[in-house]
């Protein structure tokens, strides 16, 4: 282990003779005196004999030094007449500690700097030290920080903290804070009040970030209650489960973290850290209020999740959690049993029956199970099927009559990824598109109009087609709402003939939300279609479940983008914010 110290260099007195004015200290027995001249002296001599008795030495000194200390010293005789001494105070100083240390390094600081300065100086402080040990080939895990609080002037100690805690995050840590205290003739450790400032930016770090290392490493090898040590651990279990987003952990953790606080207050603080650490407990309380109620729900951890930033976990725990919240609150629900069964029955193994329903259960189709395709849908079929395998010839032989309607929309989508890359080389525009390929250019545009709208979006038109990919496109075209698919193929189809139902149909027809939105309104079809068949229940008005339905299923489709790294038309920080936000906001005015 490598020891390092840190201080602020005093001045050294002199008495109306000239000569050095003593001081003694204790030395570690606590019982035989050291003389010391210069105040930081005795703290670097207290040092260097600690860790020679556990058989370490002191390695280096680093030390601020002001314009003051680099000049020579100078004393009042009796007759108030001022004398120049000989020497500087920096040279007495260095002459003092050199027996007792192997390296000095000094750090120049003007007492007549401003603010800026000196942060400057502190940064070139942590910069020297760095660059030290760097020299040296010392690791900064195998380094040990001791720092002498007792010299220097005004916000010397701020400076000194400042550059402590710049190590700290560069991996060294500190292992003792020393004051000499001149009147009752001691170096005393004042580690524990540094350690104090540890705690509280410790509460800071596991309130802003879920982290306890900091609060841990206060705590530790200090008497502490089984209480305490139980709510530290719950501590770290609950934020662990958070942050990674261990969504059946998290609920009944918070209730044990819940029940742990209670213990550690109901007991009362037996050491000094231990009754800081209750008040500071306090603003942890304020924090965390929401899930320190006795009746908290899976709602009110989202949104916390929201109010910490944790924005990824409030998505993840919506996609896992809103299916379930909507199926007992009786927003969105069967009202037969055997859709439950089917449910259960064809759910994986990380899926409720909830999350199935929600997300993937499909209703019995209401034409004749033996009854052709309709046009529309050999259409769609079509559009998919050369999404996938980019070859014409190859869906002519699948679907030769619906191919051939469509073919001057498949050619100008077979030529189409190489015209957009164009516009993204700049070697082209969305004008010279619209010329050449102008079935492609209107689906493009669509898109584009469809999200012009949204309040974080900011594209020009160039650039929204220079990021536009050809798969998007057929999937767009391919899921769209009938009245918006026709009108993108160019293609008329003669209306369906009618059909016997085999489920009898509710009286009235429930208007869709969003229907140009293709991917949502192919799941929204299903929820109509579940309505409109009788077979399940919701909250009046049909539109305010449908909100509630559509705003979870961009929450997950979000989550999903995210997670497969797709940039493509991501939202921002705020609008996940909101949108998960007001899909609480809106399940809570139905509950």
């Amino acid at each position: 282990m490598k020891h390092i110290m840190l201080l602020f260099l005093s001045e050294v007195h002199l008495d109306d003779e000239g000569n050095f004015s003593k001081s003694d200290y204790k030395t570690l027995d606590g019982k035989t005196m050291m003389e010391c001249i210069q105040t930081n002296e005795s703290a670097v001599r207290w040092t260097a004999e600690t860790l020679k008795r556990q058989q370490e030495k002191l390695d280096c000194l680093f030390y601020f030094s002001t314009n003051r200390t680099k000049e020579n010293i100078t004393y009042k005789d009796k007759n108030k007449h001022i004398h120049k001494y000989h020497r500087t105070h920096e040279a007495v100083f260095l002459d003092l500690v050199r027996p007792f240390v192997e390296h000095c390094v000094r750090i120049d600081y003007d007492e007549r700097s401003q603010t800026e300065e000196s942060v400057r100086q502190v940064l070139e402080m942590a910069d020297t030290i760095r660059s030290f040990m760097e020299e040296q080939e010392w690791a900064p895990e195998d380094a040990a920080l001791h720092a002498d609080f007792t010299g220097g002037f005004r916000h010397a100690s701020m400076m000194m903290l400042s550059v402590m805690q710049l190590l700290k995050y560069r991996g060294i840590r500190t292992t003792a804070v020393l004051y000499s205290n001149r009147y009752e003739k001691q170096v005393e450790n004042v580690t524990d009040i540094y350690r104090m400032f540890n705690l509280i930016s410790g509460s800071d770090e596991f309130i802003n970030f879920g982290s306890t290392r900091e609060i841990t490493a206060y705590m530790e090898g200090r008497p502490q209650t089984e209480e305490t040590a139980v709510l530290l651990q719950k501590m770290r279990d609950f934020t662990n489960a958070v942050r990674i987003c261990r969504t059946g952990k998290i609920a009944p953790l918070a209730r044990e973290l819940q029940i742990a606080l209670k213990n550690f207050e109901k007991a009362g603080a037996v050491s000094l850290q231990e009754k800081i650490f209750l008040r500071i407990l306090a603003i942890f309380k304020m924090e965390y209020g929401s899930l320190l109620k006795e009746d908290f729900t899976n709602l009110d951890i989202i949104r916390w999740c929201v109010e910490k930033g944790y924005l990824q976990q409030a998505m993840t725990l919506c996609s896992e959690w809103i299916p379930g919240v909507i199926v007992a609150s009786h927003i969105f629900y069967p009202i037969r049993s055997i859709i439950q069964d089917q449910c259960e029955q064809k759910r994986k193994d990380y899926q409720t029956w909830e999350h199935y329903f929600i997300n993937t259960y499909t209703p019995i189709n209401s034409r004749r199970k033996n009854a052709p395709p309709s046009e529309e849908d050999v259409l769609r079929k079509v559009i998919l099927l050369f999404c996938k395998n980019r070859n014409i010839d190859f869906v002519a032989t699948k679907y030769p009559e619906a191919t051939e309607k469509l073919k001057p929309l498949l050619n100008e989508l077979m030529a189409g990824q190489k015209a957009i890359n164009k516009i993204k080389s700049r070697n082209s525009t969305p004008s010279a598109l619209k010329a050449a390929y102008p079935m492609l250019y209107a689906v493009i545009y669509s898109l584009y109009v469809k999200h012009e709208g949204g309040e974080e979006f900011h594209q020009t038109e160039e650039e929204f087609f220079r990021r536009r990919r050809i798969d998007k496109i057929c999937n767009y075209i391919a899921y769209s709402p009938s009245e918006v698919f026709f009108k993108l193929i160019g293609v008329e189809v003669a209306p369906p003939v009618e059909e016997k139902k085999e489920v009898p149909v509710a009286a009235g027809t429930i208007p869709g939300i969003y229907r140009s939105e293709a991917n949502w309104n192919t799941r929204q079809k299903q929820y109509l279609r579940m309505i409109a068949y009788g077979i399940v229940q919701y909250r009046s008005p049909a539109k305010g479940a449908l909100e509630i339905l559509y705003d979870y299923f961009k929450i997950r489709a979000e989550r999903n983008n995210i997670n497969h790294a797709n940039a493509e038309d991501t939202m921002s920080t705020r609008e996940v914010k909101n949108l998960v936000l007001d899909l609480l906001q809106r399940i809570e005015s139905q509950q």
